[in-house]
């Protein structure tokens, strides 16, 4: 018998592998990271969303004006994508349906680009035995697709050590409630719970507020990071400043963030080592991400699977109650 084949060598390297997990886990700051998908991991509001809700509006509302891009991502910021539809459009339920059908088809037919370096960021997270965890208002088998799509297309495998498939998705799914979903606390709360992992090592990173609402319901020590790479909408990025903890402008400083500086380098006696070869120094953490203070700048019933539903929270006790009883069912 190989020692692969043998269930007591198998049990001693799997519990060697977690040990060694753990340490690794020990040097980063943050044990897991909560992750929106569109506009923060994947450029597809731009490319897929956008398109989608211009291509509804010509079928379902003919000769009726298009949002631009900008002008659209601020009516996902307020008052919701929902509420924008059924409020300003004045979609009913079966217009509602055809226009989840259409934006299907186009989730189905395009596959958005990761943010460069966005999906290294992760590799290496997972590798140091980090956690991460997607939070998103869009279907979960489009973001399992676009996670698996790629990492194959990266000829990476899932037995793989660093392989960066989310530890769970939390996502829309047809006939689930709405408050296991952000803006309600339940997804956070979860990761305490089942994962052992404390409020102050949660970070949530997100572009619109149902996460920072997501995280503020659950605990003020999950830490939120305000992503400003995707999009420049002003009313948006004013939000995000008074309300993130953390502000990432690129992906190098969400790296900079999650990831632990690198060990210094003992000096090399050979004064003609190239740049290449020289330590990367530390990053202090003012360097990576603007810190704030104040407000310094730096679906109807049935409809649970229609896309990014953009909630207010209204009464956080009432919400942290419902969903701490539903971790713990």
């Amino acid at each position: 018998m190989q020692a692969s084949d043998d269930p007591v060598k198998r049990q001693e390297t799997e519990t060697e592998s977690g040990r060694e997990l753990e340490k690794k886990a020990c040097q980063l700051k943050y044990k897991a990271i909560m992750l929106d998908h569109d506009d923060t991991a994947v450029d597809s509001t731009l490319t897929i969303h956008w398109p989608a809700y211009v291509d509804a509006m010509r079928k379902l509302r003919p000769g009726q004006a298009t949002l631009g891009f900008e002008e659209w991502v601020s009516r996902l910021y307020s008052p919701g994508l929902m509420p924008f539809y059924r409020e300003e459009c004045g979609l009913n339920d079966e217009e509602m349906k055809e226009e989840y059908d259409i934006w299907r088809t186009w989730t189905a037919s395009k596959m958005p680009h990761f943010y460069e370096g966005f999906l290294e960021a992760l590799v290496e997270y997972r590798q140091k035995g980090g956690k991460i965890f997607v939070v998103s208002h869009s279907d979960r088998d489009v973001i399992e697709r676009h996670y698996s799509t790629v990492c194959r297309e990266k000829g990476m495998k899932a037995e793989e050590e660093g392989f960066p498939f989310p530890d769970k998705i939390f996502a829309q799914e047809k006939g689930v409630d709405k408050k296991l979903n952000k803006p309600f606390p339940y997804p956070v709360l979860f990761v305490k719970e089942k994962f052992g992992i404390d409020f102050e090592e949660i970070c949530v990173v997100d572009d619109l507020n149902p996460g920072v609402e997501m995280a503020r319901a659950a605990s003020p020590s999950v830490v939120v990071a305000g992503v400003l790479w995707s999009h420049n909408v002003p009313s948006v990025r004013e939000y995000m400043s008074k309300n993130a903890d953390v502000l990432l402008p690129d992906v190098a400083t969400f790296r900079n963030l999650i990831l632990p500086p690198p060990s210094p380098v003992s000096e090399r006696p050979d004064a003609t080592s190239t740049a290449e070869s020289s330590p990367i120094p530390a990053v202090t953490k003012t360097e990576t991400a603007v810190e704030l203070s104040g407000g310094e700048e730096g679906e109807s019933s049935g409809k649970a699977n229609e896309k990014q539903h953009c909630l207010s929270v209204g009464g956080n006790e009432e919400n942290l109650k419902a969903s701490a009883e539903m971790v713990g069912g």
